[in-house]
């Protein structure tokens, strides 16, 4: 990462936050739903993906810019599925 304790570990911070909300935000989308259409499900899917995408973004960010890997290869290609997902969700929901 970037070589400094502190702004090392509000970066992480700030990234563990974003995906425990984002998590937090899809189930709660999911679970709390009285009817679950398919656009209920479609916007709790996109929130979950959205999670996804931050869990492989901090794994990378944690790895560190120098640290090459088939690790690293496998969450930096993880975190394209749900990159390239969300805005196809998003169209479907807003269509």
């Amino acid at each position: 990462m970037t070589g400094t304790f502190w702004l090392d570990w509000a970066l992480m911070a700030v990234s563990l936050i974003n995906v425990i909300l984002i998590s937090w935000l899809g189930f709660t989308v999911l679970l709390n739903a009285e009817r679950r259409a398919w656009g209920v499900w479609l916007a709790g899917g996109g929130l979950i993906l959205g999670a996804l995408l931050i869990v492989s973004h901090t794994v990378i960010l944690g790895l560190g810019p120098d640290f090459a890997s088939r690790g690293l290869e496998w969450w930096w290609r993880a975190g394209w599925v749900p990159l390239v997902a969300i805005p196809f969700v998003w169209y479907a929901i807003i269509a």
